[in-house]
């Protein structure tokens, strides 16, 4: 739902984050879903009661090479390094880029209990971080970090701030 919002913002607003294009518009949402797919396997550790199982199960879903969520994860780094230009779809900032950005920070950020920061890194993941640190130079972005404090994006050090 919320990335059916952001669409319908996007598209409505008159940015160009979301391509008018169908091929690319289609590369941005593939991305998107792959994120989600990390996601998907990050939900169903909620319903373990035992803080300990429930910290040993997330840290086994992202064990580098074979964690479900890092097979995904590797996967879109794979998929971002085709690209020539230094974006996830195009050569242009899209919401692949924002939701890549968004996703990384969120996995790390502390929300997920026993998932250690260290799970998400730029040795495994370069192509990946090249693109949060694009994103979080971009200037609104920036500025909003640093104003609000934001403790939940310093977390992956994305050398602007």
């Amino acid at each position: 739902m919320l990335c059916a919002c952001l669409r319908k913002v996007s598209v409505e607003g008159g940015s160009t984050v979301y391509p008018a294009d169908a091929t690319a518009a289609f590369e941005v949402d593939e991305f998107i879903e792959a994120f989600e797919d990390v996601r998907g396997k990050l939900v169903p550790t909620f319903s373990i009661a035992d803080a300990a199982e429930k910290a040993a199960a997330r840290a086994a879903l992202v064990v580098p090479g074979t964690g479900a969520a890092s097979v995904i994860l590797a996967k879109i780094e794979a998929y971002c390094s085709q690209t020539q230009a230094g974006f996830m779809v195009g050569n242009t900032t899209t919401l692949a880029d924002i939701w890549c950005f968004f996703f990384l920070n969120f996995l790390v950020c502390g929300f997920w209990d026993g998932l250690p920061a260290s799970s998400v890194s730029a040795e495994q993941y370069p192509k990946l971080f090249a693109v949060v640190r694009r994103v979080a130079s971009i200037p609104k972005v920036s500025n909003s970090r640093r104003a609000r404090r934001l403790r939940f994006f310093a977390r992956l050090n994305t050398s602007v701030d």
